[in-house]
């Protein structure tokens, strides 16, 4: 009965640190050299569920903070100069004069185009298809 409880709590425990290694849908994300970004630098995440924000992925990279939000969920997000209304495009023309930061995850890349990097980042998924992600100041302001 003792072994099969300490094998038992072994097997979970390996599955807890397996699971707890494997790369997940927000990173770890690899630097041009291979080597897993800084988290002080980059940050992908799923937004609060208290705020009803489940559906947002937010990144933080260059200071900013941009958001891929399919749903609206965040309302109108609006350019920093708060004359145009900033949108979330799964299917989005890249910029002929953006350029590829050399940062990646499961065949994700990331891009900046200088001229609208205050308002957008974009993200390439396996070379073919670009996300225009808005820049999203906005926070969750639930108290957990």
């Amino acid at each position: 009965m003792i072994l099969r409880t300490r094998l038992t709590l072994g097997l979970v425990a390996l599955a807890m640190v397996t699971v707890a290694c494997v790369p997940g849908d927000n990173g770890p994300w690899l630097d041009e050299n291979g080597e897993v970004a800084s988290n002080a630098h980059l940050l992908e995440y799923k937004g609060l569920v208290a705020c009803d924000q489940r559906s947002v992925t937010f990144f933080q990279i260059f200071g900013r903070q941009y958001a891929k939000d399919p749903n609206g969920v965040l309302g109108d997000l609006v350019s920093l100069d708060g004359f145009r209304v900033l949108e979330f495009s799964e299917n989005a023309d890249l910029p002929d004069t953006a350029t590829p930061l050399g940062i990646r995850h499961g065949g994700r890349e990331l891009y900046y185009n200088e001229p609208d990097v205050e308002d957008y980042l974009y993200i390439v998924i396996d070379a073919q298809v670009a996300e225009r992600w808005p820049r999203a100041e906005t926070r969750c302001t639930s108290r957990l």
